[in-house]
């Protein structure tokens, strides 16, 4: 009985994320496309600053924000505002002991 109520919930999860990936494809219009790309401005250079100053790997961090983004942008239906990411990249930058772990 336990397994099967297990995979009675993945199915009803995938359901879900199959609904919502719809509704984003159909209310997807070139506005939304420009919109997302606006915070690139800001992104970027932070995200160059912290390579230079604390060593933190592009790749990952690239993947991980993209990840981030559509998982927030799925489930609350809207993406992670930068404002707190320049927080913490200014942070970052000037306190010399912080490091990536951190």
């Amino acid at each position: 009985p336990h397994q099967h109520a297990e995979g009675g919930a993945a199915v009803a999860m995938a359901g879900w994320l199959l609904r919502r990936a719809a509704e984003l494809r159909r209310d997807f219009t070139w506005r939304e496309a420009g919109g997302s790309l606006g915070d690139l401005g800001t992104f970027i250079p932070l995200l160059v600053g912290l390579t230079a100053e604390c060593g933190l790997d592009v790749g990952t961090t690239l993947v991980f924000t993209g990840l981030y983004n559509l998982a927030t942008a799925l489930a609350f239906d809207v993406p992670m505002p930068l404002q707190p990411m320049k927080t913490i990249a200014a942070v970052a930058m000037t306190d010399p002991p912080m490091d990536v772990p951190q």
